[in-house]
């Protein structure tokens, strides 16, 4: 007890000192954390020889960003922190980008900005693409392609232009958005990020989920749409889906603006279902506490369920 009861006191000796220097190197800067908790960057190019139609990111707190080559060559670019490395290699027909050197914790933690990665790639279509990041920002353009789209990353922001057959997109708090691309299967998940999906041709199907986050689709065509959902609401906005449109959430609201689908399932708690749709359906609604109001019409099969949430939907 007298050995544990030492090492807390020595522990907590060593926190004042260290929170003493931070104070008394703030002051000597004017009270700038810039100047004080900085990190040197150094920038270099990585020139890529060798053919490959795969591409394999694995990061930590890069950002990300994928750039059409207008030369036709292939190139990596980095702005690093000092002790901070990358490693790059083409083997057995896939690009490899890997973090070998991550330095000391105190300039990660610390440093102003995160690193970067530009990726430049030749104009044509590759055949997949993955990326895992922790907290860094992923991009990419519309003018590069892929059969197969995996990016992931923990608290970052996903940016995807560009086109795929399947797509996969996955960030936990960060913002995620898709838009101006065509796909076969789309998948998107911001757990308490918000999730937009703007101007996207899916043949098959769209799948967006979120946890707490909100989610706005405008201007999307697909076969399939499927949403889950928390607390987060859901807008959507001149959305058309050639099957059918199945909408969960807990309490988020869902909205529609000049939507239409083959049948409809919309299932809430408390949050309400309003809006308006082009073409007449067959409206069966089910809620506890909430108003309702549809219209009288015939078509596919629109099944409406809330808890306390009201039911207001009009077709035009």
């Amino acid at each position: 007890m007298k050995k544990t009861k030492s090492g807390l006191i020595a522990a907590g000796f060593l926190l004042l000192i260290g929170a003493a220097l931070i104070v008394r190197a703030l002051a000597a800067n004017g009270w700038s954390f810039s100047a004080v908790f900085s990190a040197e960057y150094e920038t270099r190019t990585v020139r890529v020889d060798g053919e490959f139609s795969r591409i394999n990111v694995r990061g930590e707190l890069e950002n990300v960003v994928f750039v059409p080559s207008d030369d036709g060559e292939c190139r990596v670019e980095f702005s690093e922190r000092k002790h901070e490395s990358h490693a790059v290699a083409v083997e057995e027909g896939g690009l490899a980008i890997e973090l070998t050197e991550k330095g000391s914790w105190w300039e990660r933690l610390w440093s102003p900005a995160p690193s970067v990665i530009k990726v430049y790639l030749p104009r044509k279509t590759y055949e997949s693409l993955y990326v895992q990041e922790i907290t860094g920002d992923v991009t990419l353009p519309a003018e590069l392609s892929f059969d197969d789209i995996y990016v992931v990353t923990t608290t970052g922001d996903v940016t995807c232009r560009a086109s795929g057959g399947w797509i996969f997109l996955k960030t936990g708090s960060g913002s995620l958005c898709a838009e101006e691309l065509s796909a076969w299967k789309l998948d998107l998940f911001a757990s308490t990020g918000r999730l937009e999906a703007r101007a996207v041709a899916c043949e098959g199907a769209l799948e967006a989920t979120v946890g707490t986050g909100s989610a706005a689709l405008t201007d999307v065509e697909c076969g399939e749409l499927v949403s889950k959902g928390g607390t987060g609401s859901i807008t959507l906005k001149n959305v058309t889906v050639t099957g059918a449109l199945s909408i969960e959430r807990s309490t988020g609201s869902v909205r529609f603006e000049e939507c239409d689908a083959a049948e409809l399932t919309v299932k809430t708690t408390t949050g309400s279902v309003t809006g308006a749709l082009r073409s007449g359906k067959t409206f069966v609604t089910k809620t506890v506490t909430g108003s309702v109001h549809t219209p009288d019409t015939a078509g596919g099969r629109c099944e409406i369920t809330t808890t306390t949430g009201s039911i207001s939907i009009d077709v035009r």
